[in-house]
């Protein structure tokens, strides 16, 4: 994978032997990746990604710090007016979840074939009495991170869809609600 200035840049699933011509879509190159965080329960946190186009059967995040009792964990991929393309069964039951430094790959009910172009990878866990925290771009305010973005024109970074939820929304998701959050973790579809 290239970054923003050409170099070669090696993610992990490149270092866990993943071809790099497996990437469907990635958000920011995992090498930018200096902070770690980890949503809200029961918050469905949103982030886009550019997606080359391609089949899709599984998403890939990075644990940083280990999680526990944890309930209600999906995965959703959403075009940008919120139609749901992908998602998981709950994924409560995954062992990188509760582990630290750990390459958390979770597959889609149904491998999904995706459309170049930008699109929301959408993470909820509805409980835990400790969240996962996972490798995430910089932290700070969510101006900060969706600085040149805005709900109107549906290209905000990382977005909140919706709080306080026990199970996934009814799609399709409303993007003129979305709400500008920092939680911009690294994803990458395989």
């Amino acid at each position: 994978m290239t970054g923003f200035f050409g170099e070669l840049i090696t993610t992990p699933l490149e270092e866990a032997g993943a071809e790099p011509g497996t990437l469907i879509a990635a958000s920011d190159p995992y090498a930018y990746m200096n902070g770690t965080n980890g949503p809200a329960a029961g918050n469905l946190s949103l982030r886009r990604m550019q997606c080359l186009g391609g089949l899709s059967t599984s998403f890939n995040m990075f644990v940083a710090t280990a999680g526990a009792v944890l309930g209600g964990v999906f995965g959703i991929l959403v075009d940008v007016n919120g139609n749901l393309l992908a998602s998981t069964v709950d994924r409560t039951a995954d062992a990188a979840l509760v582990a630290a430094n750990a390459l958390w790959t979770a597959p889609w009910q149904v491998p999904a074939q995706l459309p170049p172009g930008d699109l929301y990878f959408g993470l909820l866990i509805t409980a835990a009495t400790t969240m996962p925290n996972f490798a995430t771009g910089r932290q700070g305010s969510s101006a900060a991170v969706n600085l040149g973005t805005t709900v109107a024109a549906r290209n905000l970074r990382a977005a909140l869809a919706g709080g306080g939820l026990g199970a996934l929304p009814a799609f399709p998701l409303n993007p003129s609600v979305y709400g500008m959050v920092s939680f911009n973790p690294w994803v990458a579809l395989t």
